[in-house]
């Protein structure tokens, strides 16, 4: 058929590329008339359902319950996030997910939410208070403490301290952030990069101002 695609200057060619269309698009239809009910076999998840505890399976778009009486299923994607079975999993014990990445449709710009099951048991976000997203103290005012404020950026509760989450186009995960904060460095890693693109590895630590700079490799 890609053949024929090529071959469009020929006067056979577009009648012929039609006719295989046509044949497949019935063939497809026959097998799915024939198709008995024991012979659609879709895979589980290692999840079960919140309502009735049975297994999850993979359905298109969505996980949905393995039980045919039971009408519970949740979309693979949410707000732009494709949910993680570990995240099924924290739905079916607990009701709600941790903290996770949201991207708005209107802008592409991230946020950060909690993934709930409401009294309907259908999906809803919930936005976190800034103490369930917190990283450590502070290392500038040493009152307040350092969270998640969104994707890009963890900020002080009590004074004007800021930490970007993405340095040289390196994610910083919290756990570095946490060191950062800790100990006010982190050792080499690698990954950064210039704007030529090229990478370098690195380390991290706070100046006197509390502006991160690189520490290069001794």
């Amino acid at each position: 058929m890609e053949q024929l695609l090529n071959d469009f200057t020929s006067p056979d060619a577009t009648k012929q590329y039609l006719q295989d269309i046509h044949r497949l698009i019935a063939g497809n239809i026959q097998y799915c008339t024939e198709m008995k009910p024991e012979d659609r076999v879709l895979p589980k998840i290692d999840a079960s359902c919140p309502v009735c505890h049975e297994d999850l399976m993979e359905a298109g778009f969505r996980y949905q319950c393995t039980l045919s009486t039971c009408d519970f299923a949740l979309p693979k994607q949410y707000a732009g996030h494709t949910l993680k079975v570990s995240e099924i999993q924290a739905l079916s014990t607990h009701r709600e997910t941790g903290v996770l990445t949201f991207t708005k449709k209107d802008s592409n710009k991230k946020y950060n939410a909690k993934l709930r099951l409401n009294d309907a048991n259908r999906l809803e976000l919930a936005f976190p208070a800034p103490e369930e997203t917190q990283l450590g103290y502070c290392p500038k005012c040493r009152k307040g403490r350092v969270y998640v404020k969104n994707p890009s950026v963890c900020v002080c509760t009590e004074c004007d301290f800021v930490v970007y989450r993405t340095i040289a186009q390196k994610a910083l995960t919290d756990k570095r952030i946490q060191t950062l904060l800790r100990s006010g460095s982190i050792p080499v890693i690698k990954g950064f990069k210039k704007k030529d693109q090229s990478t370098f590895a690195a380390g991290l630590k706070f100046k006197d101002d509390f502006k991160l700079e690189f520490t290069r490799p001794s």
